[in-house]
């Protein structure tokens, strides 16, 4: 599981720490803390980094700008995706799949 949480330090509480043990019990978690600046910053870093990646991004802003955008139905992606996740999982199994 994988969880990402974002708070002001002033929200670090006692019940939070509860919380974390209720959700997480019996497991070895990790916790990593960064700035929320700092980690955009980064992202953006690493991204703009690769040239080709950094044309693409640079293009993608130039269309968002000039209102070049389409819409997409999360419903019909999100089914799609939970289909190929239980055709995968059935594989695994070593179940025959007709796809």
């Amino acid at each position: 599981m994988y969880t990402t949480y974002r708070l002001a330090t002033e929200e670090l509480n006692d019940a939070f720490l509860v919380s974390l043990k209720t959700l997480f019990k019996g497991k070895t978690i990790e916790i990593a803390i960064c700035e929320v600046a700092e980690e955009s910053e980064d992202e953006t870093r690493y991204l703009l980094r690769d040239p080709a990646n950094r044309q693409r991004l640079m293009e993608a802003i130039g269309n968002v700008r000039l209102g070049r955008t389409h819409q997409l139905k999360l419903d019909n992606q999100i089914a799609l995706e939970e289909e190929l996740g239980e055709l995968a999982q059935a594989k695994l199994e070593g179940v025959e799949v007709n796809e």
